[in-house]
């Protein structure tokens, strides 16, 4: 167990969950209506800590999860930017990237990750890795950690 207390999250309370639930579904609504939502769309990413959400996706709303998903991943809130995480941590990230597989909180961890290596698709890594590595082979989280890492990710002017 490498990571850091700071770095876990566990499912957030159940009246923040509703919180978030009714401020999704008023931007449902007002997105269906075809009203403006900039202010709620701010209140949202005020009180999630930077999650940016567009007004397509509550317009659209209803496909890849429901209000209920959508809650608690907000209820989480902005997975921090960590400049002295650990490659095993981030094997670690990975490794509750596949526990969760697509729940909120392997979301949170997805977010973690992307926020903390400088590869510039790094879902693709997790999710595609046929598109790295050659097809069927199915790469481990320190292999995965290794790729997302590399110093040639980095794009410099």
């Amino acid at each position: 167990m490498s990571l850091r207390n700071s770095l876990r999250v566990s499912r957030p309370p159940a009246d923040r969950v509703e919180e978030f639930k009714a401020l999704g579904l008023a931007l449902i609504k007002s997105a269906e209506r075809g009203e403006s939502c900039s202010e709620l769309l701010s209140e949202l990413q005020h009180r999630t800590g930077g999650l940016s959400y567009g007004l397509e996706y509550f317009a659209d709303f209803g496909g890849a999860e429901s209000i209920e998903e959508f809650a608690e991943r907000a209820a989480l809130g902005q997975a921090p930017h960590v400049p002295d995480i650990e490659p095993a941590e981030l094997v670690e990230v990975v490794e509750l990237v596949y526990q969760g597989a697509g729940d909120p909180l392997s979301r949170y961890y997805l977010d973690l990750f992307s926020r903390n290596v400088s590869h510039p698709a790094p879902s693709t890594l997790i999710y595609h890795p046929h598109n790295h590595w050659p097809k069927g082979y199915e790469p481990s989280p320190a292999e995965i950690v290794e790729i997302a890492t590399l110093p040639t990710n980095v794009i410099r002017f």
